[in-house]
């Protein structure tokens, strides 16, 4: 699905309408991304292809996003459902120039590259920017994964 809604990137995420920009899902194939998010972060995540990062609507804003999604083997063997942690941008602290989306699922996952990824991204958690050190991104990263892991039970515990 594509939208065509427009936000600058000095708009603030408070006045954004989320309602019309989210729930989104998305579909893509995980590549190799920087070889930081396991490594470096302690956050492996599956970095989605550039079409699916094209595809993206023009009003989400870089940041921290969550959701939920599953992971689609080469086998077609489904994983089932889980939560993610996502972030949407340029990733300032380490000065990407190339847009990307970042998935990290909030279980612990095999080795998936090669595999599709669907997904859909249900709010915005914060903005992204860059970090005085790697420890207070590590920190902020745990933080986003305990925020998300709790907004998807709240989720979960709505629909029951």
């Amino acid at each position: 699905r594509s939208m065509t809604t427009t936000v600058s990137r000095s708009e603030h995420p408070s006045t954004i309408d989320w309602s019309r920009l989210l729930p989104y899902s998305f579909k893509g194939t995980v590549v190799h991304g920087f070889g930081r998010g396991g490594k470096q972060l302690d956050c492996p995540t599956a970095n989605l292809e550039e079409a699916t990062v094209a595809d993206l609507p023009s009003g989400l804003i870089q940041g921290v996003y969550w959701g939920t999604g599953r992971v689609i083997r080469e086998d077609k063997k489904e994983i089932d459902e889980l939560g993610f942690v996502m972030s949407i941008g340029f990733n300032p602290h380490f000065g990407n120039e190339k847009k990307t989306m970042e998935v990290h699922f909030l279980a612990s996952l095999d080795d998936f590259y090669g595999s599709r990824v669907e997904g859909t991204i249900r709010g915005f958690m914060r903005e992204m920017p860059p970090f005085e050190s790697m420890d207070a991104l590590v920190a902020q990263i745990r933080k986003d994964k305990e925020d998300a892991t709790r907004l998807v039970e709240r989720e979960r515990n709505n629909k029951m």
